[in-house]
């Protein structure tokens, strides 16, 4: 599917999501997909709490997120948002994630801190994602700590 259908599909969406509500059944599949691949992250952002956690034993697994990514393309998603609670790139297999959904022909988008980009910026490139977020949560360093 080409973005500018995607973009035509997700209009239609918005449209019958209200008539979806009212009769209780989805009348399309929706076209995009946010997955939060991990909470662990390497910032220390005093708006959030997410640094403290320290046990990621509730995450799914690589071959788990190969199975939702795997329904997700047999639902009709077209996109898929990979982004997480924490930060996306501590996730040792987070490129093999998104490379599986790539394989699978799906659009797909990463939003990073970018604290690890100067690191994985080459992969990001041959990832050649539609889209790479790169949050800004201060531009103070009183801010930050």
């Amino acid at each position: 599917m080409s973005k500018i259908s995607m973009i035509i599909s997700e209009i239609a969406n918005q449209a019958l999501i209200p008539l979806s509500f009212r009769m209780g059944k989805t009348i399309l599949p929706p076209a995009i997909a946010s997955l939060f691949l991990t909470k662990k992250c390497n910032s220390r952002c005093t708006i959030c709490e997410y640094w403290k956690i320290k046990d990621f034993s509730d995450e799914l697994t690589k071959e788990k997120w190969f199975r939702t990514i795997d329904e997700l393309k047999k639902m009709g998603v077209k996109m898929i948002n990979f982004t997480a609670d924490g930060e996306i790139l501590t996730r040792r297999d987070a490129f093999e994630i998104m490379e599986y959904a790539k394989k699978l022909r799906f659009l797909f988008s990463l939003n990073t801190n970018g604290i690890n980009l100067e690191n994985s910026v080459d992969r990001i490139i041959e990832l050649n994602p539609f889209q790479v977020q790169v949050s800004l949560d201060t531009v103070s360093d009183e801010a930050y700590e």
